[in-house]
């Protein structure tokens, strides 16, 4: 494991509490993933998180998750992801799609928040 691997995975732990075990910290890794690929967000923010999970893996399969759960987690975080932006976008209700569309952000803000490029601004 690289030096920043090893440190985006230390200010991770320490920047987040919820995290009460490894498999959940590569579980929230992974949703992101799915989120910002879901977005089309920027290959540069894809990669970051994907560098996070990677940093992650070994600990999570130590504490026992399946190595197939991430690409699970990752695709059910893709789906509600698009229907959320396509609830936003298409739904009847206006009050529906404003609801669906700050979802929609409010998950992309959290994950994006995780990436050390979010304290360089």
């Amino acid at each position: 494991m690289t030096v920043l691997r090893q440190t985006f995975l230390v200010l991770a732990l320490t920047s987040a509490p919820a995290f009460a075990t490894p498999s959940g910290l590569a579980e929230t890794f992974a949703a992101c993933v799915g989120r910002l690929e879901a977005s089309y967000a920027p290959r540069v923010e894809i990669d970051a998180m994907e560098d996070l999970l990677d940093a992650a893996m070994p600990a999570a399969l130590d504490w026992g998750m399946p190595e197939n759960h991430v690409k699970i987690v990752r695709s059910r975080a893709w789906k509600v992801q698009r229907n959320l932006q396509s609830s936003a976008a298409f739904a009847d209700d206006p009050i529906a799609a404003r609801h669906a569309r700050t979802a929609a952000t409010e998950a992309l803000n959290q994950c994006r928040s995780m990436l050390p490029m979010a304290d360089a601004g």
